[in-house]
């Protein structure tokens, strides 16, 4: 069983040894040389070899950069540090997939640098970064940029709390006591942290970042209902207002930004809480980790208690691996994309491709909405990608209007899109998505076997390959219109599932039912049903975004496609 745990501390020897002079009398020197496996390779990879399949993605262990070393000081101390990183991984590949990069948070234009030479030379798989800089929120906008970056880089940013005992208890007392800071404080901080970025519009303005929450998201999953009724919404709001988040211009209703972040599994190997955050964050977005080694056992309980924790939730074996090594594969993978020309029986077609870094791999058509190949259909090539496959976007409209990219969120695009769809043909786009498949069929990077995933225009495209070709299986988000090609479904002769949403605004409850009454007797067809969802419901960003249910889709369609290619 492969397990690979994304949130691990460590203290580099060297790195250790320069502490004493950068920052004398701190708590860590006393207390992190009497943690080992913190610092001792040696001794933790023998704590490594405890657990079959077990790899871990290091981070480096508090105190924060920028509270050892002024500004001037500190982007030396990052590159030293991630250096050190780096050539642990390097040592131990097998044991260490990864590494998370340390920044020089007071010093931002430092930190940009750092970022594009962590990643671009050293292979830093994300950054890490405190709830707080020194006391400043990360929600300040002269951070922006960090995350503006790393959005760039399309790699997540991990979040860990920073909170010491000056932080009191009551505004009467100087400090924490009885270690609430630690216990209670930290989950405090993240929560706090998140809610600050949201507000601040940091997921409205990139909606595609990527940030890991420390210990399940901290409080989130378990007073989510808080999330959904504010203070001032109870006297001047409404069940669908919340006045604050409107007067911070916010987009969509807080909680959906909150449903928009992963969390670890770090949780000192509790079952219950466990549970209560899966059942927030979903699959597709709960990673394994567990924090150690800080445990009184080198790391050895919090190990074992976490992996007993992700083995008692309710879910899949297929659920199960992607959170304990799929999900962190999806975010530690390098991935190559390009832009490509395929060639058709009739013409040439753009299309955006990504590769995994593991290959031969099954390949997937990710055939489009009526909005082009827009940043929405490459976040949905990279859903493929990160989990092993690779993942062509083929330009639907080359005929009408190549390269042409739209949103919902713009009436004149939206004009747009309805007239090359009512003027798109459905025949030439099964022909073209045909030559498709044997152009990936013969890639050296594909396995030979192919499948299809459509969304709305495309989902009907999928349905008509299953009729038509031999593809190997095939995915339809939504089932707009397939019913005026119901007359072919005696024809479907290939794996297909269908994606349903029940409150689809384009698809009638009567259309729906039709569907399923045609098309589930065939044992080659799985339809999956959504109550609650409207159409375009793994459309992220989009208005009727829903993550629990497009999470589930996805889950279902890896599944398949793992079944089938």
């Amino acid at each position: 069983m492969a397990i690979i745990d994304i949130f691990t501390h460590v203290m580099p020897k060297p790195f250790l040894d320069r502490l004493a002079d950068l920052v004398p009398g701190h708590a860590a020197l006393t207390a992190f040389p009497r943690l080992i496996t913190l610092w001792d390779m040696d001794a933790r990879l023998r704590l490594m070899d405890q657990f079959d399949g077990y790899q871990q993605v290091l981070s480096l262990a508090n105190p924060p950069l920028e509270l050892i070393a002024p500004p001037a000081r500190s982007p030396d101390l990052a590159r030293f540090v991630n250096d050190q990183m780096a050539e642990l991984c390097g040592r131990h590949p097998d044991r260490f997939p990864a590494f998370v990069a340390s920044l020089p948070m007071n010093n931002v234009e430092a930190a940009l640098a750092e970022i594009d030479r962590a990643v671009g030379d050293l292979g830093a798989r994300g950054v890490q970064v405190f709830t707080n800089v020194a006391g400043e929120p990360l929600s300040a906008l002269k951070f922006r940029p960090i995350f503006r970056r790393m959005a760039q880089h399309d790699l997540p940013v991990w979040v860990h709390p920073m909170r010491g005992p000056q932080f009191a208890d009551y505004a009467s007392e100087q400090a924490s006591e009885n270690e609430i800071w630690f216990m209670f404080g930290w989950p405090y901080e993240t929560t706090a942290c998140m809610t600050r970025l949201i507000y601040a519009g940091l997921l409205d303005e990139l909606p595609s970042l990527k940030i890991i929450t420390h210990h399940m998201g901290g409080m989130i999953p378990y007073f989510s209902g808080k999330i959904g009724l504010g203070f001032r919404q109870i006297f001047f709001g409404a069940p669908d207002r919340n006045p604050v988040a409107e007067e911070c211009g916010l987009k969509r209703p807080p909680a959906d930004y909150f449903h928009m972040l992963y969390a670890d599994t770090a949780l000192n190997g509790e079952a219950a809480p466990t549970r209560c955050g899966h059942a927030f964050f979903g699959t597709a977005h709960c990673l394994f980790a567990t924090d150690a080694p800080f445990d009184a056992e080198q790391g050895r309980g919090l190990i074992a208690k976490t992996i007993r924790a992700v083995e008692a939730l309710e879910i899949s074996a297929a659920e199960r691996a992607q959170i304990l090594a799929g999900n962190a594969r999806a975010e530690g993978t390098p991935m190559q994309t390009r832009s490509i020309k395929v060639p058709l029986r009739d013409g040439t077609m753009s299309a955006y491709l990504a590769v995994p870094d593991r290959t031969p791999a099954g390949a997937v058509i990710a055939i489009m909405e009526i909005w082009g190949v827009n940043d929405t259909m490459r976040h949905h090539a990279h859903e493929f990608t990160e989990v092993g496959f690779v993942c062509l976007v083929p330009d639907l409209f080359w005929r009408q209007e190549p390269g042409v990219e739209l949103s919902d969120g713009n009436p004149d695009h939206v004009r747009k899109a309805f007239d090359l769809y009512y003027d798109f043909d459905y025949d030439l786009g099964v022909r073209d998505m045909t030559d498709t498949w044997d152009f990936l069929k013969q890639m050296p990077e594909a396995n030979g076997k192919v499948g299809a995933v459509g969304y709305c225009l495309g989902g009907k495209l999928c349905y008509l390959m299953c009729c038509r070709t031999d593809i190997d299986c095939a995915v339809a988000y939504y089932g707009t219109y397939i019913e005026h090609r119901i007359r072919e479904a005696p024809n479907l002769h290939r794996p297909f599932m269908l994606h349903m949403a029940l409150r689809d605004r384009w698809v009638q409850a009567e259309v729906n039912e039709l569907l399923e009454r045609r098309l589930s007797p065939n044992p080659l067809v799985t339809i999956h049903k959504y109550p609650g969802a409207d159409h375009a419901f793994a459309r992220k960003g989009g208005r009727t975004y829903s993550k629990p249910e497009a999470d589930r889709a996805l889950g279902l369609t890896v599944e398949f496609f793992r079944q089938h290619l």
